[in-house]
């Protein structure tokens, strides 16, 4: 009995070593970011996962993954998110600092990592975040895991800034919403793989002329902000995806899923498993789709210059 449970103990190893090994990249996108916990499960029954890079909810989701968590524990702590305990997160004060304590997020983000720091993860892992005392982004490859999660998904307004040893930091999507460019960090692996929420791209730009018709918004401030800063990461996430293309890209955006629906992560888990093996079996039959999204924003692109010439 003992033999047959070392032999298959023994294969298990054999196909887990023999997989081809990953270095995956993954964005940020606020609730839409959950959809990275369907998208690894994917992954992993195919591929070696061998560095994670991630800014913002990548940041926290990949964290939470070199951590050691699986992917079934992660779903939990989603969940946990839209419970009653996470009001304690929350401040009065947001027009002087942010709607979010940054102090509470960091002790609770301690507190299921227990203090562990990222040289020491199951997984190398980096996340990405942006100083706002120096103005340039910052890659956490060492330190605390909990404070490099934190520093990374600090979204303006709706967070209050980061101040971690001399240090002011907020989301890593200011500039790196997909921090593609770091994918090597670690060294090279046989894959590169990237993870993007962002939203499809905008239309293509129009002269100004008076329409016919009411336009008026039922969305609070801080959405509208939000909508906006969604829509510029993916014009910042076109620039990465033009100076580094990975081998596997996995675009797991739904216009019905908002970055607000941390209630709905069973259903952004569907959406990153679909969006995985979409694109997995379309790479398999060498069906190019990071090559149409880099055609269908170059196009965006000519349209605003023809504007401007």
């Amino acid at each position: 009995m003992i033999g047959g449970v070392h032999q298959v103990w023994i294969r298990a190893v054999r196909e887990w070593s023999s997989m081809k090994t990953i270095n995956l990249v993954l964005s940020g996108g606020a609730a839409k970011g959950l959809a990275h916990i369907g998208v690894i499960s994917v992954l992993e029954e195919r591929y070696r996962i061998k560095s994670i890079i991630g800014t913002s909810m990548g940041a926290v989701v990949g964290g939470l993954y070199a951590y050691g968590y699986n992917t079934k524990e992660i779903r939990e702590i989603a969940g946990n998110l839209n419970s009653v305990e996470s009001l304690k997160f929350f401040r009065l004060d947001i027009i002087r600092k942010g709607l979010v304590r940054s102090d509470n997020i960091l002790e609770y983000l301690k507190e299921i990592t227990r203090g562990a720091r990222i040289e020491n993860l199951k997984i190398p892992f980096a996340a990405i975040a942006y100083d706002m005392k120096h103005r340039s982004s910052v890659t956490f490859e060492k330190g605390g895991l909990a404070e490099a999660m934190l520093a990374s998904s600090s979204v303006p307004l709706f967070f209050e800034p980061f101040s971690h040893n001399g240090y002011i930091f907020y989301d890593g999507g200011l500039e790196y919403p997909l921090p593609i460019e770091f994918h090597d960090i670690y060294g090279r692996a046989d894959l590169t793989v990237a993870v993007s929420c962002t939203p499809q791209l905008p239309g293509k730009p129009r002269k100004y002329k008076p329409l016919s018709e009411k336009a008026e918004s039922d969305k609070e401030a801080i959405e509208l902000a939000m909508d906006a800063l969604d829509i510029n990461q993916t014009f910042l996430t076109m620039r990465s995806l033009e100076r580094v293309k990975p081998d596997i890209y996995i675009p797991d955006h739904d216009e019905d899923l908002s970055v607000w629906d941390f209630d709905r992560v069973d259903d952004f888990i569907a959406l990153g498993r679909k969006s995985a093996e979409e694109a997995l079996d379309a790479f398999d039959k060498d069906k190019d789709i990071l090559g149409r999204f880099l055609k269908r924003s170059q196009d965006v692109l000519e349209d605003i210059a023809k504007i401007f010439s």
